[in-house]
């Protein structure tokens, strides 16, 4: 994820691979993470099926935990995926889900970069 937020695709492609490779299927954590960062450069590709098949994924494996982080970030890639998709309210009820979850969690930061990415409103696609 933070290669791809650095603006650096091939090494997030290259870290997203050996995640896949060699992550434990039991490692939650990692099986949550590269699903969504796959799914955000999936629709930054426009391949919107294939993200929302891998947000569903990475969603399957993070709502039955109580890692509220994990959920926040699976919440934030779904609304990426909305944004690129151009539907609004769907990209928003994802953000709110989002907000919802670091709010729980105490994350300050976050929940106010959040806050202000719903304030400013829907940005458009592209």
């Amino acid at each position: 994820e933070s290669l791809y937020r650095l603006g650096r695709r091939q090494e997030a492609e290259a870290a997203l691979d050996l995640a896949r490779e060699t992550g434990s299927p039991e490692d939650i954590a990692t099986q949550t993470n590269w699903r969504w960062v796959a799914a955000t450069i999936a629709a930054d590709d426009g391949r919107l099926d294939e993200a929302r098949t891998l947000i569903g994924e990475a969603s399957e494996r993070a709502e039955p935990t109580d890692m509220l982080e994990l959920k926040a970030g699976v919440f934030e890639a779904l609304a990426h995926i909305e944004l690129r998709a151009g539907r609004p309210e769907e990209w928003r009820a994802a953000l709110e889900r989002a907000l919802a979850e670091h709010t729980a969690k105490g994350n300050l930061v976050d929940s106010r970069r959040v806050q202000e990415e719903l304030e400013r409103g829907f940005p458009g696609p592209g």
